[in-house]
């Protein structure tokens, strides 16, 4: 049976948004270090030595830093000049959500959070990565220009009602 007109739209929509996973052209390290021991460089570290910069563009983002690892630093997002693809967030979960947002506001279409304190943290941990859920789910710009559809999705899926049915009756509980 051939696919018809929205299955190719449906698959070229869902490839898209891998592109920007798997591979994309230009890529932030939000959280880049000029510190050796911290996550933030060897994030950056693997994209250089993996010859990631010579076919696509590496951003590291650190607002106390002016190069790291021989590329121009940039303090945030919204001031690295051209579009970003994929942005790494490697920063501590009290930073994350102006991250994402900043994301949005510049029409980075993915995301990878790399951080703790979130779920595994317990009912807090938990409530902050609802928050990222809301975030991601009621911003059109991050994950694609496709995003009303998927934020439906998520909003419909069990595991984020579930999650945040069981955030407020816990917190009703502690009041």
């Amino acid at each position: 049976m051939p696919l018809g007109i929205a299955a190719l739209f449906y698959l070229e929509v869902n490839l898209f948004m891998l592109n920007a996973f798997f591979a994309p052209a230009s890529v932030a390290v939000v959280g880049a270090s000029t510190n050796p021991a911290k996550l933030g460089y060897a994030v950056l570290e693997n994209l250089v030595k993996g010859g990631f910069v010579e076919r696509g563009k590496v951003y590291p983002i650190n607002p106390k830093a002016d190069e790291i690892l021989g590329l121009k630093a940039h303090s945030s997002v919204l001031e690295v000049p051209g579009s970003i693809e994929l942005d790494v967030i490697v920063i501590p979960y009290t930073y994350v959500p102006a991250a994402l947002r900043e994301c949005g506001e510049k029409g980075i279409s993915a995301a990878v959070v790399i951080s703790a304190g979130f779920r595994e943290a317990g009912m807090e941990g938990l409530e902050r990565e609802l928050e990222l859920v809301d975030i991601v789910a009621n911003n059109e710009n991050i994950l694609s220009d496709y995003k009303k559809d998927y934020s439906n999705y998520l909003k419909k899926t069990r595991l984020y009602t579930e999650l945040k049915e069981r955030a407020e009756k816990e917190k009703s509980d502690l009041d």
